[in-house]
């Protein structure tokens, strides 16, 4: 295989059809996904913002709507319907792309109206987004529920019980947090997005033979499907705790923690949005 047909592959495919992870585009991502997070270090230096708890939080509803940015997108792609058109886009990196794009314009009109005060302007235009979001996943939904694109019959039972076994793992998390100390809201927000995810995995493997997209959730899935969840918390509870080893004061820890947040929150409010709309 030559390099055109290697990069076409694992990586223009991949996009252009909506395929998924595989295991070089996967670590590809993981590595611009790090040295981004630096260059917006680096940007946000010569704006005079740290990278922070203050900004960690305020970056949150733009991570949330990314996820249902991807969700729909995904059901514009499976039935050719929906209110947001099927584009690679949407799709990983065009998506981080995006939230990246609109997250900074949102922080330059905060740095320019409020100045330290940032998140007072950034936090009502993120959750303005996520509001936008909700309402374009209840058009799908309405769709849907019309009968005119999926059947539904059994999504409102697996959304509740995604709902229960997420909130459940998230509470077992906390406890393994706060036994090691390092219970914050900041952990619990960064615990709950992947205690979601893999409640969504979790229950689209049993009641709808579902396939992981990424290697290392299918990884961990081939472990044992029954004990998944309890691995991919074990993980990222592992992951949280070096870097709590990092000082709080330094910009690393909370540019890991924000890279833990974009990974584990908009996949639980993909994967979750994708069984409640049928996919």
């Amino acid at each position: 295989m030559g390099i055109g047909d290697f990069i076409k592959t694992y990586f223009v495919d991949p996009i252009t059809y909506g395929t998924g992870y595989n295991i070089y585009n996967t670590v590809v991502y993981g590595v611009l996904l790090i040295l981004g997070g630096y260059g917006v270090v680096k940007l946000l230096k010569r704006l005079g913002v740290r990278m922070d708890k203050k900004l960690f939080n305020a970056v949150l509803p733009f991570v949330v709507f990314g996820g249902f940015l991807r969700g729909l997108e995904e059901f514009a792609r499976l039935t050719g319907e929906g209110v947001l058109p099927h584009s690679p886009f949407f799709l990983t990196p065009g998506i981080y792309l995006i939230i990246a794009v609109v997250s900074i314009a949102a922080l330059l009109i905060g740095v320019y109206l409020k100045k330290e005060e940032y998140p007072r302007v950034m936090l009502p235009i993120g959750w303005a987004l996520v509001g936008v979001g909700v309402l374009l996943a209840l058009s799908d939904m309405a769709l849907v529920a019309s009968g005119g694109v999926l059947d539904m019959s059994l999504r409102p039972t697996l959304f509740l019980w995604i709902i229960l076994l997420g909130a459940g793992l998230t509470f077992l998390g906390r406890l393994v947090l706060n036994k090691l100390n390092i219970l914050s809201r900041e952990n619990t927000l960064v615990l709950s997005g992947f205690a979601f995810e893999a409640a969504a995995v979790a229950t689209a493997v049993y009641s709808l033979s579902y396939k992981a997209e990424q290697p290392l959730t299918q990884a961990l899935l081939s472990v044992s499907p029954h004990i998944y969840p309890i691995l991919k918390l074990g993980l990222v509870i592992g992951i949280i705790h070096f870097i709590e080893g990092v000082p709080k004061d330094e910009e690393a820890h909370w540019l890991s923690k924000l890279i833990l947040l974009v990974l584990g929150v908009p996949m639980g409010v993909h994967n979750t949005l994708q069984i409640l709309l049928g996919l």
